[in-house]
């Protein structure tokens, strides 16, 4: 036994002192502060304020996928300096005119919806601002991944859910109406993004833009995470807000909405925070790994992150209705059906994760775009095919 322990041991502290746990452990903090602030939130906000806002956070999902055409995703695959900075210019560039585009069509849908349309045109700025703030950030914390400091991505990423409680809290004593959700997510957003900026200007000021020929050229060179990554992710994340964007015109009122936001953000806010602290390291690690062992690495890696969310799930199946009231409130307790279902989506997309990261390096993205066009269209004969009540 004492054997068996010794070649434990030092295999154990090697990962307690890990990048990998520094993420693990930023990302629970991460999980305690939201959770914490979507207490007073259900409590203080009405299901009709919830309802909205649960759209807004859906709307600014499909936002931040398609505004950068994922072009950020390659940074940390790029071997040179120079291709870095001309990529970083090349996702730069895509925001603006397709934040334009999202905009209008965030636009159309905000005024057919009985629950936002008289709003639409605040929600709309807020979602832009939102979104641009969002991707500023993310192509900022994929040149800190590239650059190996993980410890740095592992504290960054912590930081996001903590500045958005806080821009929430902040704002329940300074602001009322309907738009103060969406406003605290702009304003912790932008913060966000200015703290990814200082923690790269840490070693002098980084380069961002590059000249036109050579930002249109890392565009070129890259064109798979636009051909494929980009319509995977989009039909993935359109996949997972098909539902609620569609109950305000399946249902009549606001509890449906409130209910599954609530549960949404309860499952995917956690699961979230602990992807987007790994994703980026499994990411560099798997680009800058031996291709022979690739295989082994990844699943190891797949294995590993599903446990770390499995655990929660089965916690939510047993107890999570008297959590859900415990946390939230009275009469929140409905919520966790939808939570329980959706805990077991995030499962298995946690445990895809390693392998989507494989894809680009074996030059297999179309298999996933096949694969996440079918899961579409199923969802949505199931959702518009089958006669709800």
């Amino acid at each position: 036994m004492r054997t068996v322990i010794q070649r434990i041991s030092p295999r154990v502290a090697t990962f307690l002192r890990s990048p990998k746990m520094a993420a693990i452990s930023m990302a629970a903090l991460g999980q305690l502060l939201t959770i914490s602030a979507m207490a007073l939130i259900a409590r203080h906000y009405s299901d009709e304020q919830l309802s909205e806002y649960g759209i807004f956070i859906f709307l600014l999902g499909l936002m931040q996928i398609i505004s950068s055409l994922r072009l950020e995703q390659g940074i940390v695959y790029q071997r040179t300096q120079s291709e870095t900075i001309s990529l970083t210019s090349a996702s730069l560039l895509a925001l603006f005119p397709s934040l334009l585009l999202c905009g209008t069509v965030s636009y159309m849908y905000l005024m057919f919806n009985p629950q936002t349309h008289q709003r639409a045109g605040v929600l709309v700025a807020l979602l832009i601002g939102s979104a641009l703030f969002a991707n500023i950030a993310k192509i900022l914390t994929q040149i800190i991944a590239r650059q190996e400091r993980f410890y740095a991505l592992a504290c960054a990423n912590a930081m996001r859910p903590a500045l958005i409680a806080l821009a929430q809290i902040i704002l329940l004593g300074f602001v009322s109406g309907f738009c103060q959700l969406p406003l605290a997510l702009l304003l912790s957003q932008f913060i966000f993004a200015l703290l990814c900026y200082c923690i790269l200007s840490i070693h002098g000021r980084p380069q961002l833009l590059d000249n036109m020929q050579r930002t249109i050229a890392a565009i070129k060179k890259n064109k798979a995470f636009v051909y494929f990554s980009l319509p995977q992710n989009m039909i993935f994340v359109l996949s997972d807000a098909l539902l609620p964007l569609s109950l305000p015109f399946l249902f009549t009122g606001s509890e449906a909405v409130a209910l599954f936001w609530l549960a949404s953000k309860t499952v995917f806010a956690p699961a979230t925070v602990f992807a987007e602290s790994i994703r980026a390291m499994v990411y560099r690690t798997i680009a800058r790994g031996p291709r022979q062992d690739i295989f082994k690495s990844v699943a190891l890696t797949s294995l590993g992150m599903a446990s770390v969310i499995a655990f929660p799930v089965i916690v939510l199946a047993v107890y999570g209705e008297y959590l859900f009231e415990l946390v939230y409130g009275a009469g929140w307790g409905a919520a966790n059906s939808y939570a329980v279902i959706l805990g077991c989506l995030v499962i298995g997309n946690t445990a895809a994760l390693p392998f989507v990261g494989a894809l680009p390096i074996l030059g297999l993205q179309n298999h996933l775009l096949l694969t996440e066009c079918l899961g579409f269209v199923v969802r949505a004969s199931v959702l518009y095919g089958v006669h709800w009540s």
